[in-house]
């Protein structure tokens, strides 16, 4: 039976960077790699807060990225 295996996981956190000369939203990231696949959504949120109290520009989202491999 065919199932997915985690290969890799990374966390990106989006950041307002404020606005450009032409009044257009700066948006930056502050991307972790090596993030375990497993983790739980409580336990992401505590390290993106950890991470974020070392930022200097607000935090507008935080996301999770999968790579997966399938096995048989």
């Amino acid at each position: 039976m065919a199932s997915y295996e985690n290969v890799r996981s990374r966390i990106s956190i989006r950041l307002n960077g404020g606005t450009d000369q032409n009044g257009k939203q700066v948006i930056k990231t502050a991307s972790v790699s090596k993030v375990n696949g497993h983790m739980s959504a409580q336990d992401l949120q505590a390290v993106a807060a950890g991470i974020a109290g070392l930022l200097d520009l607000p935090v507008m989202g935080v996301y999770k990225a999968d790579t997966n491999a399938l096995v048989e």
